[in-house]
């Protein structure tokens, strides 16, 4: 009688198991749809910024952009290739510009190309 009971047992444990596998495989099908929706959206997304940034792209010359690329692929300013000068500080490093660099740039004519002397930024003024 003991054995039977046993096999009982285990048959009930084992359909639990199947229901709360059930469960889990229903769980992590609705995960992978909203994963892949989730995806669907950033791409869209990233899609759109992609046609807006070749858009406004276009306004600038060549120069510029060519310098505001190469800025930008170092590494080590994460793709940040432009920085607004405010107040004579470059807003992407953060560094207060000594005065007599500050009156350099100022003395620059206004579609100038510069560059912040600490992290190499183009400067928009």
């Amino acid at each position: 009688m003991g054995l039977l009971e046993g096999i009982e047992a285990l048959e009930t444990e084992m359909a639990e198991n199947r229901e709360a596998r059930q469960g889990a495989d229903d769980e992590a099908r609705a995960l992978r749809a909203a994963i892949a929706d989730s995806e669907t959206e950033i791409d869209r997304r990233l899609a759109a910024l992609a046609e807006e940034r070749s858009r406004l792209a276009a306004s600038f010359s060549a120069e510029i952009l060519a310098a505001y690329e190469g800025v930008r692929a170092r590494p080590r300013l994460r793709g940040r290739g432009a920085a607004r000068l405010a107040g004579g500080t470059c807003e992407g490093c953060k560094v207060t510009l000594p005065v007599q660099e500050r009156r350099r740039l100022e003395a620059c004519p206004e579609d100038a190309l510069i560059h912040c002397p600490h992290c190499g930024r183009v400067l928009v003024r």
